[in-house]
């Protein structure tokens, strides 16, 4: 299934992969990958992908250090730079403090991997085995951060760890090195750090010279650490990182000592055993999900008013005790990530203009909750900050400076969210941040210099659009997915439509870009299948802007547009035509089967006939249900079918899931049948889920 054909007009596509961040989804579905060049193809792991893709962006660079050594290198643009590796190898590396007049900060490997080569492959076999001649690695005191920098030195005895490394994040904890950091209960401890404890059992006494517990330090590849059983943690410790213990299933007894000042996000979370819990009243900083999913937790912080807990400086970070109508004290300055999460007792809450700030997913899941009432003063409303709850109506203060991505998701309920005319919500320095309540005609204020991404996303009732040059910049997503837009009017004065803007807006038959337009990147208006005329000023490149149109079918003529029916000049990659998506080579042949679309970063399954397959689909070789979307590109993630009623998950490489699941996006276990339906309202082996899915805690 695995199988990506790169040819050589594809290396801007790779470089595009990485800096746009979306590769990370396609790297996490592969252990093993086939990249077919030009005659050759070569086994490919999913981590050397991703270090090859960075080391081709044009923001890598090359130079030598005072010991002559060639070493490959982000620039951080703050005077420091990250090493990727070098080739000149020998028993003893000796990593540099400076390179080029930048402070050496960062490691991600000693050794560098190889470039493309389109006539040989790419030799990544080669970069492990001369790694293998590395046995001692120096490293300068300069150094902050070291992130899975041996992986390839197999060797590897001796490395010094100086005392200004903060962060250390390997995948490797087998080398010979590491047992030099490591003591008699198997906890891996560097510079007072615990980086590491998967190897522990049972009763654990972290040593008083630890002075911060990592994240994930007894959490990796979403399983915890289930031989522990208690864990006792001194007074040095001052903080536990994210998801540091999470879903150790075995704890059943924690005691933290005075001292601890911050405990991140689901640092305890899905410890189902832990029901003993000792824990100072004074911390200053405790996430509202440090605990989620404890389920036999009864020993619990004392609670300061209708159920409520505020750490000194004002941060609420647990209110999932909370009943009826909540009025937050005056004294809160912050609502804290997950703190009223999945609270289904709370009816109403006012907020007053002491908030600054709403966490992410702090109202997640109150499905009862139908008023929120919410002060000038508010300047941040973190993301799935009211996910799938019960609101109907909510005002957002004109103080409002960052609001995030899927705030609303899944409020059903949900019929106004604004503080502008017609569903807007437009933020003080002239962001508008969303408009998935608008209808019908829209008409962006003259106030509006940006439209955020995913502003609109998936808005299906707004059936016209008009944007005033005042706005500049369009983000990515913004309009993605209004599948009734019949018209679209861009005055003179916008700048710039990013990628996907108004990606699959299928009802939108005629696009006229002002000539104030100075960049429109790909797939600005891609999959837009109803889209037939497009005009623009002479010398503005759309490249792949339109990609997936009928318009892409076209090519420009003296001025005009002519279609194409000539075999000889079939468009390479996905058409559209008599009602079907089709796949062509650039030998105009269709691949058959599995295919990854590397510009597009998409899978598709390709018929024999070159057409993609659509809807659910079983495939025998990998005993699972797969879904491809209307356009033909595989489904990941969560995913709402409507002709079901129901939501189901796919993972990574496509494979529906079943049975019990722990989200760590959401920090809650889900079920999902034998079909793929995710349970809901219901008990499931003695265990209830609620409405949005998730496991009740």
């Amino acid at each position: 299934m695995y199988n990506i054909v790169v040819y050589k007009i594809c290396m801007g596509a790779l470089v595009m992969l990485k800096r746009k961040k979306s590769i990370a989804i396609f790297l996490a579905m592969v252990s093993a990958i086939s990249i077919s060049g030009i005659g050759t193809s070569i086994p490919v792991g999913a981590a050397e992908l991703n270090d090859y893709i960075e080391r081709n962006d044009c923001y890598v660079h090359e130079g030598k250090d005072s010991n002559g050594l060639t070493w490959e290198y982000f620039n951080n643009n703050n005077g420091t730079v990250t090493l990727l590796g070098t080739s000149d190898l020998s028993s003893t590396v000796e990593v540099p403090s400076e390179l080029e007049g930048h402070k050496v900060t960062g490691l991600k490997s000693v050794v560098r991997l190889y470039r493309l080569s389109f006539d040989h492959g790419v030799d990544f076999d080669k970069a492990a085995k001369d790694g293998n001649v590395v046995t001692k690695v120096i490293l300068p005191d300069s150094l902050e951060y070291i992130e899975d920098s041996f992986k390839s030195c197999k060797n590897l005895k001796k490395v010094n760890i100086p005392e200004s490394v903060k962060y250390v994040k390997l995948y490797d904890w087998s080398q010979e090195w590491i047992k030099k950091y490591t003591n008699s209960d198997g906890l891996i401890i560097i510079n007072n750090i615990l980086i590491d404890g998967m190897n522990a059992k049972g009763k654990i006494k972290i040593p008083s010279n630890v002075v911060e517990i990592a994240e994930s330090a007894f959490y990796r590849n979403y399983n915890g650490n289930s031989e522990i059983t208690e864990v006792s943690i001194p007074s040095s410790v001052k903080k536990i990182g994210e998801t540091a213990f999470c879903n150790c299933t075995s704890l059943k007894k924690v005691k933290i000592s005075e001292g601890i000042q911050e405990i991140d996000d689901d640092a305890f979370g899905g410890c189902i055993s832990l029901n003993d819990l000792e824990i100072p009243d004074n911390i200053d900083n405790i996430s509202g999900t440090a605990f989620s999913g404890c389920t036999s937790l009864n020993t619990k912080p004392s609670y300061k008013g209708n159920g409520m807990l505020v750490d000194k400086f004002g941060g609420l970070y647990s209110g999932e005790d909370a009943e009826g109508d909540i009025v937050i004290p005056d004294n809160v300055k912050e609502i804290k990530n997950g703190a009223f999460a999945d609270n289904t007792k709370i009816t109403s809450i006012t907020i007053p203009k002491s908030v600054k700030k709403i966490g992410r997913r702090a109202f997640s899941g109150c499905s009862n909750l139908k008023n929120v009432t919410l002060e000038e003063g508010l300047e941040f409303i973190g993301n799935e900050a009211f996910i799938y709850s019960g609101i109907k109506k909510i005002r957002i203060p004109r103080s409002i400076e960052d609001f995030g991505k899927d705030v609303f998701l899944g409020c059903s309920s949900l019929e106004d969210a604004s503080n502008r005319d017609n569903g807007l919500i437009v933020n003080k320095n002239g962001v508008l941040c969303s408009g998935i309540t608008a209808k019908g005609d829209v008409v962006i204020p003259n106030e509006v210099k940006e439209i955020q991404e995913y502003a609109f996303f998936g808005n299906n009732k707004i059936k016209s659009l008009s944007i005033s040059g005042n706005t500049k910049i369009i983000r990515g997503k913004a309009f993605q997915d209004c599948t009734s837009l019949l018209k679209l009017t861009l005055e003179e004065g916008i700048e710039s439509i990013e990628s996907t803007a108004f990606f699959n807006c299928d009802k939108l038959a005629e696009v006229i870009l002002p000539n104030s337009i100075k960049t429109i990147e790909d797939n600005a208006f891609g999959e837009c299948s109803s889209l037939e005329s497009v005009s623009y000023k002479d010398g503005l490149n759309v490249n792949k802007a339109f990609y997936g149109t009928p318009w892409d079918k076209t090519k420009i003529n003296g001025g005009k547009k002519v279609i194409t029916n000539d075999p000889a000049q079939t468009p390479v990659g996905r058409q559209y035509k008599n009602g079907k998506w089709y796949y062509y080579n650039m030998d105009r042949t269709s691949p058959k089967g599995w295919y990854f679309d590397v510009p597009y970063k998409s899978w598709y399954y390709v018929n024999n006939d070159g057409s993609l397959k659509t809807g659910w689909f079983y495939d025998n070789n990998y005993g699972s249900w797969f879904y491809l979307d209307g356009n033909g590109i595989m489904k990941t993630g969560w995913f709402y079918d409507n002709n079901y009623n129901s939501w189901f998950y796919l993972n990574e490489d496509g494979t529906m899931k079943t049975g019990w699941f722990y989200d760590n996006s959401y920090g809650h276990w889900y079920y999902l049948y034998s079909n793929g339906m995710m349970a809901r309202s219901t008990y499931i082996n003695g265990y209830y889920v609620d409405r949005s899915g998730a496991w009740v805690r």
